[in-house]
């Protein structure tokens, strides 16, 4: 199951019966980003500020405003009207 980011926030907030597997999908996208922001932590406190980390990214998952987001292809439009005048 290879979606992207957007489609699986989507899945977190509007389908309760894929939300346990998308928030699945996007711990296992983000892990080698998590595990790596700990290298300079001590092995003690790893444990626990991975399973925060986890906790906070869900939260902001569950708030992240997806219909107030501007896709890639839009930006590039405004963009360069903007650099056009």
């Amino acid at each position: 199951m290879n979606c992207c980011v957007l489609e699986l926030i989507k899945e977190v907030q509007y389908d309760d019966s894929k939300r346990e597997a998308a928030i699945k999908q996007l711990i296992t996208i983000f892990e080698p980003k998590i595990k790596k922001s700990l290298n300079n932590t001590s092995f003690q406190n790893k444990s626990d500020l991975e399973q925060e980390l986890v906790l906070k990214m869900i939260e902001i998952v569950d708030k992240y405003e997806v219909d107030n987001t501007i896709n890639i292809f839009d930006y590039i439009c405004i963009d360069n009207s903007q650099n056009n005048v």
